[in-house]
């Protein structure tokens, strides 16, 4: 028999997603990336994924890499929930999985898991898809969070929640998730008893927040909080920033995004001005609306490769979200940058640092605590300092990929917890 090199014997791992695509589109496709390549240093691992374009680039893959990835082919025509579920057990029996880690899904998530079910496949959360049916599950409604679960409910309740999800879904730039819902049928009653099911029956869950944990509870009592991760060698480590007269601040991501908080920010820094602050607030944003003040810096969303250079550039980071962030990867870049972090309690995100230890924790949508913490970090930047390098040993010590594998997901697989 073929041992790991932890000495437990050599497994068949199918890791199941039905969204990969590289170079990625966001966090999650380089969170199943790095954890698969880890996983495939101790066991055999193949991605399974459609090789699927419409509306989505699905299975489309630039590279090749430390693991073996099986593409799935479908057109049109076969693109539905029993097609894709049959496809998946026919592979996984054709290989002979012997561990099924499913982690994308989006609406189809629960189908998929339904023809996979007697693996008792492990569940990844990497968000709120299928605990919410609004885009891909946000639990954010009118510029709040959304306090209704259809889950613990009864189907009137799932059915405030479908009359909820489908009106943005007839939106032409959200046509993905309508084709989604609709051949995975999440309008239909039976769509909760699917979703149920596959919280109860797999081995286990795992996602990135206690929000979503406390949820997932009362389906399942093996849920696990597991962070995301980087590599710090891909945002090197910066000396505080030298020379200018200016307070630079900066928010990474979709600032045009309303969960994302930039209203408050920038009332924040509307009132830092009036004080008398010399700031410039810079953000990614891609809408022509910008807010007209003088003090805003626009920038184009930028790809990953450039983001080192963007917060050299900065005195300190800013995350204001204002909804149940899952997770946060934007604070983790900016700890390990050097770069003194102020965020928002919410989600997975608030979790990330420590409060006056390696970063400022304040509350959500609130503006007059955020001018304090940005006036903080303006009038010491001996504060700014202490910050930075607490962050960064921070992001060393518990967000590195080969330790959130190591300590995580290899014991779930190999049986060790």
């Amino acid at each position: 028999m073929k041992l790991s090199a932890g000495g437990c014997a050599v497994l068949k791992i199918a890791v199941v997603d039905l969204l990969f695509n590289w170079p990625p589109d966001g966090g999650a496709r380089t969170d199943v990336k790095e954890v698969a390549e880890r996983l495939a240093h101790h066991h055999q691992v193949r991605l399974f994924v459609p090789s699927y374009q419409r509306f989505f680039p699905r299975g489309r893959i630039d590279r090749q890499f430390a693991f073996e990835v099986e593409l799935l082919p479908f057109r049109t025509r076969n693109w539905n929930a029993w097609t894709i579920g049959r496809a998946y057990r026919r592979a996984l029996e054709a290989w002979g999985a012997q561990r099924v880690y499913i982690t994308d899904g989006w609406y189809l998530k629960p189908r998929v898991f339904a023809a996979l079910a007697h693996y008792r496949p492990l569940v990844r959360f990497y968000a709120y898809e299928t605990l919410c049916l609004r885009f891909h599950g946000i639990f954010f409604r009118h510029g709040t969070n959304c306090p209704v679960r259809y889950l613990d409910a009864g189907l009137t309740t799932w059915a405030t929640c479908a009359r909820c999800a489908l009106p943005p879904l007839r939106r032409p730039q959200y046509r993905q998730f309508m084709q989604e819902a609709l051949i995975a049928g999440a309008f239909l009653p039976g769509y909760r008893r699917a979703v149920k099911r596959m919280l109860r029956e797999a081995s286990a869950l795992i996602c990135y927040n206690e929000f979503i944990a406390a949820m997932l509870r009362s389906h399942n009592p093996n849920v696990r909080v597991v962070p995301s991760g980087l590599h710090p060698g891909d945002f090197p480590l910066q000396p505080p920033r030298q020379g200018g007269e200016t307070f630079e601040v900066g928010m990474v991501g979709r600032a045009g995004d309303h969960t994302k908080g930039f209203p408050v920010l920038l009332e924040s820094c509307r009132r830092l001005h009036g004080r008398g602050v010399p700031l410039r607030l810079h953000c990614t944003w891609s809408e022509d609306n910008l807010p007209p003040e003088p003090f805003l810096v626009r920038h184009d969303w930028m790809p990953p490769a450039a983001l080192p250079d963007f917060y050299r550039e900065l005195d300190v980071c800013v995350v204001p979200s204002v909804w149940q962030e899952p997770f946060g990867i934007v604070a983790l870049e900016a700890m390990a940058s050097g770069r003194p972090l102020i965020c928002t309690r919410v989600g997975g995100l608030g979790s990330i640092p420590i409060h006056g230890e390696s970063g400022l924790v304040v509350p959500p949508a609130d503006a007059a605590a955020l001018e304090s913490a940005l006036w903080a970090l303006y009038s010491d930047p001996a504060l700014r300092r202490r910050l930075a390098e607490a962050g960064r040993r921070r992001v060393e010590e518990h967000f590195t990929w080969d330790r959130i594998v190591e300590e995580h997901y290899l014991p779930l697989f190999e049986g060790r917890t």
